[in-house]
């Protein structure tokens, strides 16, 4: 066992908010399963390839997009050729993990609102065995891809289907490529590709979250790794990113 999976079994604050994470999931998922009865585009949008409900206490990594703004802040997942959403959203994330060395696990989920109630729009829990996925370590480019049919629970309609389950999961190295808030603001490139917005700084969710912004495709600690990095061994949250490859090595054997 790697010490990142070590600390998450072991750290009771962690723990609890993943516990809590789980069961708020859970509520929401029935809440859902109301919303399906007049939604019907709802029921074909939740599924899990394992055990439902569940407790999984492993270090989560979401797969972000450079500089991870509100309308493109996660990288893409596909169901059966269906785009899931890429936005920012609370309660939402796009997480990677292993259950042991390389059993690769995706928790994927995204929380809408209409007329003052949650539910989900996506919800993705599904294990993938070292044969259905690929990886490669190029460069400075950590690729974690699948496009494997997968046999999953509706977790809306309780029937078992068959979807096709595709990513292409990408971390760069770092380096100089992390920003503060500050700098991210002013930045050119930042300016270019999101002209069409007005007030750029207030685009930069994972600045105002952790601290600074990171320029290339990555793989971010989730937000409840990053409330407990000193028990993680680090003394701040970028040092933790900083760190993040350690944990894929580990367990890829790169």
């Amino acid at each position: 066992m790697c010490d990142f999976c070590s600390i998450a079994k072991s750290s009771a604050g962690y723990i609890s908010l993943l516990d809590q994470m789980f069961e708020n999931d859970r509520i929401l998922l029935e809440k859902t399963k109301k919303t399906a009865e007049n939604m019907q585009i709802l029921k074909d949008l939740c599924y899990t390839s394992v055990k439902w409900p569940v407790n999984m206490h492993y270090p989560l990594f979401e797969a972000r997009n450079a500089f991870a703004v509100p309308t493109n802040y996660f990288q893409n997942l596909f169901i059966n050729g269906g785009k899931t959403s890429v936005y920012f959203s609370e309660n939402s994330t796009r997480s990677i993990f292993f259950t042991n060395t390389k059993r690769l696990m995706v928790y994927s989920k995204h929380v809408s609102r209409k007329e003052g109630e949650e539910f989900f729009t996506s919800f993705l829990l599904c294990h993938f065995e070292p044969e259905e996925y690929e990886y490669s370590f190029e460069g400075d480019t950590l690729t974690l891809r699948a496009n494997t049919e997968k046999k999953m629970r509706n977790l809306i309609t309780e029937e078992t289907e068959t979807k096709k389950i595709s990513f292409n999961f990408i971390h760069k190295k770092i380096g100089k490529r992390i920003l503060t808030k500050e700098q991210a603001a002013t930045s050119t490139q930042l300016k270019l590709i999101y002209e069409k917005y007005a007030g750029v700084s207030a685009k930069l969710a994972s600045a105002d979250m952790e601290g600074y912004v990171i320029t290339v495709p990555h793989f971010s600690p989730h937000p409840y790794m990053l409330r407990h990095h000193s028990e993680f061994g680090y003394d701040s949250n970028r040092e933790f990113q900083e760190h993040v490859m350690d944990y894929f090595f580990s367990h890829l054997n790169l």
